[in-house]
This record gives C-alpha cells, structure tokens and sequence, in this order.
C-alpha cells in the first residue's frame, strides 16, 4: 500500500496520466491504475524510476525523447 500512495503521488506531481505512467515503464495500459489500487505489486526498477524522477523532475523530458526500446530487434 505505501508504494502505491508513493508512485501516485509522484505520477501526480510529474503531470502524468497513468497510461503515460505506464507507457514509459514499458507496461501494459492497466498497469499503473493495478499499481495505485494495490492490485499488483510494482517491479523494483519502475519503483526506483519514479523515486529518481521525484527527485529530478528535469529527466522526464530526456526519457520522452528516448527513442523506444520496444521495436529494437
């Protein structure tokens, strides 16, 4: 429960929906909505994603221009 408050309130502070949550975690379009319900337990890495970008809000823009990672063969 206390990282679901955590990343919402960080999604929340980013300006983030939470399929633009889940799109840059690499998720499926539920996934944050599952995560803030405590429905599904959240890996380690988009934890620690959203806890660096908390503290550097400016990444966020440098992780949207990144080109995606998903069609690299």
């Amino acid at each position: 429960a206390e990282e679901a408050v955590m990343l919402r309130s960080i999604r929340k502070r980013l300006g983030l929906s939470q399929k633009a949550a889940a799109e840059l975690t690499g998720g499926g379009h539920n996934a944050f909505s599952r995560y803030e319900r405590g429905e599904a337990r959240p890996m380690p890495a988009v934890i620690n994603l959203f806890s660096l970008l908390d503290r550097h809000p400016e990444l966020l823009g440098e992780l949207a221009e990144a080109p995606s990672r998903t069609n690299v063969s």
